[in-house]
């Protein structure tokens, strides 16, 4: 177990201020929405405005009990998709994202799939795109993206597209697996133009817990030290 790492409550991804769309009920400028997590416990800096927010969210968050799923692998037309958010309506889930998963190079015709109706009253649907990125020139297409999703997560495969994801392209979380064995090393300035910037880091740690093997759970727990100690740890999540 990780000293310091809460394993109970709910943390919080930023999201920017873009141009309003339907798709993107929630993109304000300094707003946060809560996410279930593993959370990196950590002193909140005062000269962070959004490390601020992030605590002052979840400590309401808490108090009214409302809970965040944003990342639901989504088919469009699966019959599984209504009994799935239905499920979540009872458990107490108000927010949930739709999520497709793009390991290649982006389709010219790439836009949200249509939302399932009959939804519970309940929960808010969002939509959002995993992008694995090696290369994000060859994705130019990324700030139309964003402004199609409601969440665009990007997952970088090396360090020149974790560096490019942290100083310059237009998503609101970098998504790591940390499961594996990491080709590049965290480094402090170039964690800190993400979060400067209002990006969120996702520790997908679900490959570390079910059944991958020891090296998973030993790769998952070291990558994860090395970031929350390169990070300002209220900008951490896990997912």
């Amino acid at each position: 177990m990780l000293q310091g790492v809460d394993l109970e409550i709910n943390q919080v991804t930023s999201v920017k201020d873009r141009t309003p769309s339907p798709c993107r009920p929630f993109r304000r400028e300094r707003t946060a929405v809560s996410l279930p997590t593993v959370l990196a416990q950590g002193h909140p800096h005062d000269d962070l405005r959004s490390s601020q927010q992030c605590f002052d969210d979840y400590s309401s968050c808490k108090i009214r009990n409302m809970f965040y799923d944003l990342n639901i692998p989504y088919i469009p037309n699966d019959p599984n998709t209504l009994d799935i958010l239905h499920f979540l309506a009872e458990l107490g889930y108000t927010t949930v994202a739709l999520s497709q998963s793009i390991s290649t190079k982006v389709p010219p015709n790439q836009k949200p799939p249509a939302l399932p109706t009959n939804i519970p009253k309940s929960i808010t649907l969002l939509t959002r795109l995993n992008l694995t990125v090696s290369d994000p020139s060859q994705n130019p297409r990324l700030v139309a993206l964003a402004q199609s999703y409601s969440l665009l997560a990007i997952r970088p495969t090396n360090e020149k597209s974790l560096t490019q994801a942290c100083n310059s392209l237009d998503c609101d979380i970098i998504s790591l697996d940390l499961s594996v064995r990491l080709p590049f090393h965290f480094k402090f300035k170039t964690l800190s133009a993400a979060i400067s910037r209002g990006v969120r880091f996702e520790i997908c740690y679900g490959p570390g817990v079910t059944g991958s093997g020891l090296e998973a759970r030993r790769n998952l727990i070291s990558n994860a030290i090395a970031l929350q100690n390169k990070l300002l740890v209220p900008e951490l999540l896990g997912m």
